[in-house]
């Protein structure tokens, strides 16, 4: 007999019009394969507002792991309302764009890439090739390039922080070239907690004939 199949969003820290999404797989009434694979999933998402007990909620926060295990999921878009977005998915092999309501003071996207300020918060982890990060931006958010399938990543001359675990499980990518305007790198892990494989090289170093570890890199820009 064939499963219904229906999707609703789970959210808590309700007050009387706001709500913090937190797992979308909450209520799914379908089954689930591989452990924690999740089939099917909706092709798109839109966050703006659930509905619960017939009252509506708009969402103002997404916490980490809200999407994770979204397999099928290849646009997301993020409603005016949303305030807060704590990135740190796993899973959504085939998330192309991240968009973002032109109403939204707090987030923005280019590209389908989601920003804060001046801060790259999430990339889609179904991409791929190479990704030219936009002039002007200071700093990659924690987990933003987390699990991508790129190959290579371009930073630009105002990048100043790599956060923590930005490129966590980003296995395509064989190496980064540091731009002169780094100031601060983040510890960086594969899963297993074991260090990066990729090797750094800075700015001045136009052959690539030193190359360094994450852990080097992080000693010398840890200040």
């Amino acid at each position: 007999m064939k499963q219904e199949e229906y999707y609703e969003l789970s959210v808590s820290s309700l007050t009387e019009t706001t709500g913090t999404l937190i797992n979308v797989h909450s209520f799914l009434k379908l089954p689930y394969y591989k452990g924690l694979d999740y089939n099917p999933t909706p092709n798109e998402l839109i966050i703006e507002e659930a509905v619960i007990d017939d009252k509506i909620y708009k969402i103002i926060a997404i916490e980490k792991s809200a999407f994770s295990h979204c397999l099928n999921l290849k646009t997301l878009r993020i409603g005016k309302s949303v305030e807060k977005i704590e990135w740190n998915m796993y899973r959504c092999d085939s998330l192309s764009n991240i968009f973002v309501d032109k109403e939204n003071k707090n987030f923005y996207d280019i590209d389908g890439v989601l920003f804060h300020k001046k801060e790259l918060i999430a990339f889609p982890q179904g991409r791929a090739g190479t990704y030219i990060i936009p002039n002007g931006i200071k700093k990659i958010g924690k987990h933003a390039f987390k699990s991508c399938n790129i190959s290579k990543i371009i930073f630009p001359e105002t990048l100043e922080e790599i956060g923590i675990n930005a490129f966590y499980g980003c296995n395509n990518i064989k190496e980064f070239l540091l731009p002169k305007s780094i100031k601060k790198i983040h510890p960086i892990k594969n899963p297993g907690r074991k260090e990066i494989p990729q090797k750094f090289y800075l700015y001045t170093d136009i052959n690539k004939s030193n190359p360094l570890t994450i852990t080097e890199v992080i000693k010398m820009f840890s200040i």
